[in-house]
């Protein structure tokens, strides 16, 4: 997703262990020896313009019975939280 308005940022990288979608596993509902996803947010300049990308993975360590689920989850997520950050981008 490319988008434009106000100061462009330099090239960041961030890491940090969630799970983003609403309804999705949190701490307290988590099974008890299930690992968390890892996303990485990564922000380039792309002519004029910021470049984000979101890279979640962890999801082979999710219980097989599970994955497809969560990863259903999370990507609906995801989907929200793009479009979320696209109208704040652009007012």
């Amino acid at each position: 997703m490319s988008m434009c308005g106000g100061a462009r940022p330099s090239p960041s990288f961030s890491r940090r262990n969630v799970s983003p979608s609403p309804g999705g596993p949190t701490p307290s509902t988590r099974r008890k020896n299930e690992i968390p996803t890892l996303v990485e947010f990564l922000l380039t300049d792309a002519a004029g313009a910021t470049q984000v990308v979101i890279r979640e993975s962890g999801f082979d360590m999710t219980p097989a019975v599970r994955r497809a689920e969560a990863f259903r989850m999370n990507k609906a997520g995801w989907a929200a939280q793009k479009e979320n950050l696209r109208r704040y981008v652009e007012g």
